[in-house]
């Protein structure tokens, strides 16, 4: 659903599902984006404890509450009987200079969601961004294509699925004894250990925690951020590096598969 802002719109309960903020001055195209937004975010990843561990579960439908700028936003927040903001903010700035003044308004006022700033690649009136942006802001593309938006939402709005999110002892793949946060796989049979990178690491450990594929666009999202440097074939590239390292066989996957149907990837235990 998606809904104007004014002083009297209440902010969702959590039974309505998650609560995005969406701050653009131009009205038109940020109450259209609201409208595809609504009605694409209808699931999002969440953890169920249980023997699976995490799992994608269903949820309410995401609530979209629009916003022409941030203090328009934290007055009408202001006069919400809950007060309690927003899961994630999705911010539309001319230029990168706007784009951290929002952020910064919005952190000085106590708010410290996820925030994703949608910035033309050559803002008017800006130097070269060059400084690295605050902890929780992801940078990306304006205008950004639906299905970018869509999973740098999922993937604000979901558990962490890095290095940390494995056991502390790891998780075993195949012949291997795979530990994200020391970024090794230890091969259980003949104690040879393997090298990982930071993002090796992270691949593996975001497959080994979802339920079945994940998309390459959840992939982008969650272990890279889909910063400006990302090009179309780096998680290919990765994916690749990473098969030579551990598969017996490279042009036969049997332990990082390519999931036919979606184009996503997913974790097999192949016999030890």
């Amino acid at each position: 659903m998606s809904q104007p802002f004014t002083p009297s719109a209440p902010v969702a309960s959590p039974e309505t599902g998650p609560r995005l903020l969406l701050i653009d001055a131009d009205e038109a195209p940020r109450h259209a984006l609201a409208g595809h937004l609504a009605s694409h975010l209808r699931l999002v990843p969440a953890v169920v404890e249980g023997d699976g561990g995490g799992l994608s579960a269903p949820i309410a439908p995401v609530v979209v509450t629009e916003s022409g700028s941030v203090p328009e936003a934290l007055a009408a927040l202001a006069g919400c009987p809950s007060g309690d903001g927003w899961d994630v903010v999705l911010l539309g700035a001319p230029n990168a200079g706007a784009a951290r003044r929002a952020v910064r308004a919005l952190r000085v006022a106590g708010l410290d969601p996820p925030v994703i700033a949608m910035i033309p690649p050559d803002g008017p009136g800006e130097d070269a961004d060059t400084v690295a942006w605050p902890a929780g802001v992801t940078r990306t593309a304006r205008p950004a294509r639906l299905s970018t938006l869509v999973a740098l939402l999922r993937a604000a709005l979901a558990p962490p699925v890095d290095g940390t999110a494995a056991p502390a002892d790891g998780f075993d793949l195949g012949p291997y004894a795979c530990a994200p946060r020391a970024r090794t796989l230890t091969d259980r049979h003949t104690g040879a250990v393997l090298a990982l990178t930071e993002k090796e690491a992270a691949i593996l450990a975001c497959l080994w925690g979802a339920d079945g594929p994940v998309s390459r666009d959840d992939l982008l999202a969650r272990v890279w951020g889909y910063g400006d440097s990302i090009d179309t074939h780096t998680l290919e590239t990765h994916i690749h590096r990473l098969r030579r390292k551990i598969e017996p066989d490279p042009r036969q996957p049997a332990l990082l598969i390519t999931d036919t149907d979606g184009g996503g990837y997913r974790l097999a235990v192949s016999p030890s």
